[in-house]
């Protein structure tokens, strides 16, 4: 595992404060405590943190900036991952309170439900093993947000520690043909009120899908957790980012893999 620097009090103090800025749906003009967390391994312990201060069941994993784009935007060396808080996923088609949001960015993904366990081991698991492990895929459209205003220029460990900017999430149905399907082939449109905002494909999610969930894999045991059997896994945009507003209706369209909706109210 990753050493962490933080004292443990403060690495819980800062997580309960995301967790009330959470509920409470404003943003924090500073970090929790006023110092930003030193490495990454401190900001996945507040990650753990809020969601041990939310009380909430986890139901699975997001990936966040597994394109170069969302890299370079959000100042990220790589990857990061976040937790699936269960009252904060819903079935497509969803309706949700525009006020429940800060930010309301919007990401077509394709995701997984896990079938089996991927417990820690010494050697990485490979894109076929995890491929393996996976029960379902699905069309999905991620909905990131922030408990904190200056969420894209305070660096890597603060993104991560605010759970990377997760915020809701939108199962579409599960597709039965998935493993006849080149997945990094897939197109990826983001649609707002029947307008085409944005395009993509499952190979802007570094390289594809699978290549984003065995990094999951390989990833979380470095921080104390692993991929466990009925995990949601959401796999990072396969577009680039757009925000809604309050009253639009969005649809994450992949053609005939199938499609995420939400309306914002």
């Amino acid at each position: 595992m990753k050493r962490i620097t933080l004292p443990a009090p403060d690495v819980e103090r800062a997580g309960e404060a995301l967790w009330r800025a959470w509920v409470a749906h404003v943003l924090l003009d500073t970090f929790p405590g006023g110092r930003v967390p030193p490495t990454i391994a401190d900001g996945y312990a507040i990650q753990h943190a809020m969601v041990r201060a939310s009380g909430l069941p986890a139901v699975g994993w997001k990936i966040g900036a597994t394109n170069r784009v969302a890299q370079q935007m959000l100042s990220l060396p790589g990857p990061v991952s976040g937790r699936l808080l269960a009252p904060f996923c819903f079935e497509s088609p969803a309706r949700l309170p525009a006020s429940d949001f800060t930010i309301r960015a919007l990401e077509p993904e394709i995701a997984f439900r896990l079938a089996v366990d991927l417990p820690p081991r010494d050697a990485p698991y490979s894109v076929v093993q995890v491929a393996g492990a996976v029960a379902s895929a699905h069309p999905a459209l991620e909905i990131p947000d922030t408990r904190l205003r200056d969420w894209d220029t305070l660096g890597a460990s603060a993104f991560i520690a605010d759970n990377s900017a997760a915020g809701r999430f939108v199962l579409g149905p599960a597709v039965g043909n998935w493993r006849e399907r080149d997945l990094a082939a897939i197109d990826a449109r983001l649609v707002i009120n029947g307008r085409t905002v944005a395009e993509g494909s499952g190979a802007d999610v570094l390289g594809g899908p699978l290549l984003a969930l065995a990094w999951l894999a390989n990833h979380l045991p470095d921080y104390g957790d692993h991929l466990r059997a009925g995990d949601l896994v959401t796999t990072g945009t396969c577009t680039p980012i757009r925000r809604a507003a309050p009253g639009d209706h969005v649809i994450a369209d992949f053609g005939d893999f199938g499609s995420a909706r939400v309306q914002f109210e």
